[in-house]
């Protein structure tokens, strides 16, 4: 990021109400694409160079927010966890992935925000692509196309994972026409692991995932239909990192995160921002810009975050 800090706390701002679906703009056609990009650390996102977040935060809003806390909800600060949550809007006591295990779980009664989208409108296009198997195998249900590419850091003679995944999302994009895209990165988290928080590779992977996504963004924006489509961005990750790279527990460094939503309903933020979407707002929010109501029986701990009027990032809780 090129900010030098976080936007100070709007304290006037009160909790993000629930929404029902609410039209497209101007009736244009709602469309969703959600970067999980694993591992990154807050302070770390701001000290990396991303122009095509900050250019993404700066049509909508970038603000910190938290982990579940281990301690409460039974579960570590791991991708597994994390992830389960950002996709199906329930937090780990609910949706029981406790680990990287993922196993045993309940996410055939909580299922991921592609899976419940499928039987809801099944006339939607959706896909997901990743490099982490147990999220693409075990977590992500049933989307209309799912892809598991393997892990690749680049080092080699072959191209990167994080590349592979931008061209494939790219190709979804020009031959296609998706409603909904989950687009997973791991290599943060991979570096992170093997050369700390703090080390230059870290930062390096930051600013290679921001470039995938933007040539993504490049092609959603080339669309011949782009002018009538109405784009929701959201930018999540599961967990930070302790300065040596690891994660799990309950260190302000793993449990304090960010999240970045832009475009739909999002308003651009002007003057002082609070804090970001939570986890478990996030599958909400892309069914409420998609233009489904949620049913209370589903049993959702979000809410969708739209219009987006977050809590004071100082009242940021789990």
């Amino acid at each position: 990021m090129t900010r030098d800090s976080w936007p100070a706390p709007d304290r006037g701002a009160g909790a993000a109400p629930a929404g029902g679906a609410t039209p497209a703009a101007a009736g244009r056609r709602p469309k969703v694409l959600v970067f999980d990009i694993d591992g990154v650390r807050r302070d770390k996102l701001r000290e990396a160079d991303t122009p095509h977040l900050d250019a993404l935060a700066a049509r909508g809003r970038l603000g910190p927010t938290l982990t579940h806390d281990p301690d409460v909800h039974g579960a570590v600060t791991s991708s597994g966890p994390g992830h389960s949550t950002l996709l199906t809007g329930v937090w780990p006591d609910k949706h029981l992935v406790a680990d990287n295990r993922i196993d045993p779980n309940a996410l055939g009664h909580y299922p991921d925000v592609l899976t419940r989208l499928g039987g809801l409108r099944p006339e939607l296009a959706t896909f997901a692509v990743g490099d982490w198997p147990p999220l693409i195998d075990q977590i992500i249900g049933s989307p209309t196309v799912k892809l598991l590419v393997d892990y690749d850091d680049g080092s080699g003679p072959s191209a990167s994972s994080t590349r592979r995944i931008a061209d494939w999302v790219i190709q979804q994009l020009v031959m296609g026409d998706p409603g909904l895209g989950y687009v997973y990165f791991l290599d943060c988290d991979h570096t992170a692991h093997h050369f700390g928080a703090l080390s230059d590779e870290y930062l390096r992977a930051i600013h290679e995932v921001d470039a995938a996504i933007g040539t993504i963004l490049e092609a959603v924006r080339a669309r011949p239909g782009y002018d009538d489509e109405d784009w929701l961005f959201l930018a999540v990750t599961d967990h930070g990192h302790v300065d040596a790279g690891g994660h799990g527990g309950s260190e302000p460094e793993v449990r304090q995160i960010w999240s970045l939503v832009s475009g739909g309903d999002a308003p651009v933020a002007s003057g002082p921002a609070g804090a970001g979407v939570r986890m478990v707002d996030v599958a909400p929010t892309v069914l409420h810009h998609l233009g489904v109501e949620i049913d209370p029986a589903w049993g959702l701990d979000g809410t969708a975050a739209v219009p987006l009027h977050p809590e004071p990032a100082d009242r940021v809780t789990s």
